[in-house]
């Protein structure tokens, strides 16, 4: 009997573990490895937004029939806020670049720059793919500085959440 219930023991840890390394994947992070492919240029109209900053569907002509397409890392309102650029609005034409990834399978249209008529071109992505909205880490080599507040500073929502300078109204109290 004590054989039995050692046996079932070791079977069930042996199940548990190989499951759970199977759920974790590669164990770096890294995710589904993408592969960058083709660069793209679509000119057509803004039909919707996918969330803040998640992208655009464009209605646009593919060899003479219309097709929505949807296109990711349009960056979030703050970024073109800090531009000075207004986002495109729903309704209006632009022209888009960007390049197509294959991340797992499945094909996706990346966003690199957006052409508003009558606008300069806003860059999305370094010559790396790096999105221009996003901080390299909290080490104060990216445009946003350290802790994602711009140039380093505390702001609006505590620290490291803002531009404003100070702690902010939802930060810790008084200095």
């Amino acid at each position: 009997m004590k054989k039995a219930l050692v046996l079932m023991v070791v079977l069930l840890l042996a199940v548990l573990t190989s499951g759970a390394a199977a759920f974790a994947g590669v164990g770096n992070g890294s995710g589904p490895l993408c592969t960058a492919g083709d660069p793209v240029e679509f000119t057509g109209t803004v039909v919707d937004y996918l969330g803040d900053g998640g992208g655009i569907v464009l209605l646009t002509d593919i060899e003479g029939v219309p097709t929505e397409i949807v296109l990711h890392g349009i960056g979030p309102a703050r970024y073109w806020d800090d531009l000075g650029v207004d986002r495109p609005a729903v309704d209006e034409e632009i022209t888009v670049y960007g390049y197509i990834v294959n991340c797992g399978g499945v094909e996706r249209y990346i966003l690199t720059s957006v052409e508003i008529p009558g606008e300069d071109p806003v860059l999305l992505r370094d010559e790396t793919g790096r999105p221009l909205w996003r901080s390299l880490g909290r080490s104060g080599d990216a445009p946003y500085g350290p802790a994602y507040g711009k140039n380093g500073d505390m702001g609006e929502y505590g620290p490291g959440y803002g531009k404003n300078g100070d702690a902010g109204n939802y930060g810790p109290g008084p200095r």
